[in-house]
């Protein structure tokens, strides 16, 4: 791969088997985060909930057991979707939960391309289109959550101000992403320059748990 194709891929499996992007917590984070953007399939409160142990099992605050609750909660409101004859793309959204939370972590991938069948499973007859949007959102996550490897990025300790620390606790803890520009002006004023890192503060777009930037600034790989 390069630069080149990282910037205009059109399927995230292109991006994260690239040798820069292969941290397991970043993995499970871009697999939540597009499970999350099927939620709207969804109306069972339960996989909220379980997708929220996820991320937070990503980040080492939860544990095994509370995951296997999670995967019990999910197995539960599916089997109950499975009796009331809930629609396929209700059904894929269900199924990209249980597999982002799967014991086995390839099942990232799972989750990945359920995610995308629900969406070409709403847009039948016109599979393709849907499951292509989705996969191009799901590029736009992958951005997001990974810097480009072809531009690493060096932290400057000084630009870890007060305000920037706050600013980046809070974005992460709240998903409070429209603080991102705040945040790039508070970088600016503690003296950063860096194009890369101020332009995607800056960037209209969708940002989620684990944005690169946000990583950088709280020390999370």
């Amino acid at each position: 791969m390069t630069e080149a194709d990282w910037n205009v891929a059109r399927h995230p499996y292109d991006m994260i088997y690239h040798k820069g992007c292969r941290s397991v917590r970043k993995r499970r984070l871009l697999s939540s985060a597009c499970v999350r953007s099927v939620f709207g399939f969804l109306s069972d409160e339960r996989f909220v909930k379980a997708l929220d142990v996820c991320e937070r099992y990503a980040d080492g605050l939860a544990t095994e057991a509370e995951l296997r609750d999670a995967r019990r909660w999910v197995r539960q409101a599916s089997e109950e979707m499975s009796k009331r004859g809930a629609k396929e793309p209700e059904r894929k959204a269900a199924a990209s939960v249980g597999a982002a939370l799967a014991k086995e972590f390839m099942n990232f991938k799972m989750a990945i391309e359920a995610a995308q069948h629900a969406c070409g499973a709403q847009s039948r007859p016109n599979w393709d289109a849907g499951s292509d949007r989705q996969k191009e959102y799901q590029c736009v996550l992958t951005r997001d959550i990974f810097v480009n490897p072809f531009r690493p990025v060096t932290l400057i300790s000084s630009w870890l101000t007060p305000t920037v620390t706050r600013l980046g606790e809070t974005i992460y803890a709240e998903r409070t992403f429209d603080l991102l520009p705040i945040l790039a002006d508070a970088l600016e004023d503690a003296g950063c320059s860096d194009a890369d890192i101020l332009n995607h503060c800056r960037q209209p777009g969708e940002h989620v748990r684990g944005c690169w930037v946000v990583d950088l600034l709280l020390g999370k790989s």
